[in-house]
């Protein structure tokens, strides 16, 4: 055993794994250890930020989870980011740092909610029939729309919306109008392929989602023990998509 010249214990030594050399550096009590020419597993330094990367991503969950309570609680322009950050354990640093503000969490919260569905329309496979994927991302936009959660979360910006019109324009924008953005994008694909007759893409995104909120929402929205039950749903489900094809795939709508 060696030292440096700090009087930090050093050690190194060479040995052979599976018949590859594996050569380690050992420094101090700290036990910092860098690994190389070990194929097949990745340097520490990887397998830290990995870690690191994972921690990240819970700790903003967490922030997210107490900013949606605190909202609910206390409404968005009731909220403050020492409540938010009471509620998590985070720190205000970690809070700007990820989300830069209030307007930030509510942004975030809005697009981890309509994540699921989003997804759906960016990962599909070329062979996928049009109606199987509709229906996923129906059933999807369902399950988000009336959840509990969702319609507690519509209350809240209904209400704040008239004295802080911004609260509505953040949730329009990354509710709604992305997820309308992405179908449409989805149809253009469709109708250059031949699937689907969609003459605007935009519009025909626009009413399929209104289609599917149909009177479910505001049912649920008002008078809470009417909302659907699971077969209603599904019934409905079916009956927009179906409708939608039908509409989509007219004899090239009506010839224009």
């Amino acid at each position: 055993m060696r030292t440096n010249r700090n009087g930090v214990a050093v050690c190194a030594w060479q040995r052979v794994l599976d018949g590859k050399p594996l050569v380690m550096i050992c420094a101090g009590v700290l036990n910092i250890t860098h690994i190389v020419d070990f194929k097949g597993m990745p340097p520490m330094a990887t397998i830290g930020s990995a870690k690191r990367g994972q921690r990240g991503q819970r700790r903003c969950q967490d922030i997210l989870d107490a900013a949606n309570a605190v909202f609910l609680e206390r409404g968005y322009s009731g909220a403050s980011i020492d409540a938010i950050v009471e509620r998590a354990g985070s720190s205000k640093e970690t809070v700007y740092a990820h989300f830069e503000n209030k307007a930030g969490l509510l942004k975030a919260i809005v697009e981890r909610g309509t994540e699921v569905f989003r997804k759906r329309l960016e990962v599909i496979d070329d062979d996928s029939a049009v109606e199987t994927v509709l229906l996923g991302v129906a059933q999807d936009f369902i399950r988000f729309l009336l959840h509990p959660d969702t319609l507690a979360f519509y209350r809240l910006v209904i209400a704040e919306s008239g004295r802080m019109p911004e609260v509505g324009d953040i949730f329009f924008r990354m509710g709604p109008e992305t997820t309308a953005r992405r179908l449409a994008e989805r149809l253009r694909i469709w109708t250059a392929q031949g699937h689907l007759c969609s003459l605007d893409p935009d519009r025909d995104a626009t009413l399929f989602f209104a289609m599917l909120r149909g009177d479910l929402q505001w049912r649920a929205l008002l008078n809470p023990t009417r909302a659907p039950i699971a077969a209603e749903r599904e019934e409905h489900v079916r009956f927009v998509v179906a409708s939608f094809l039908s509409l989509c795939r007219m004899p090239a709508r009506l010839a224009t």
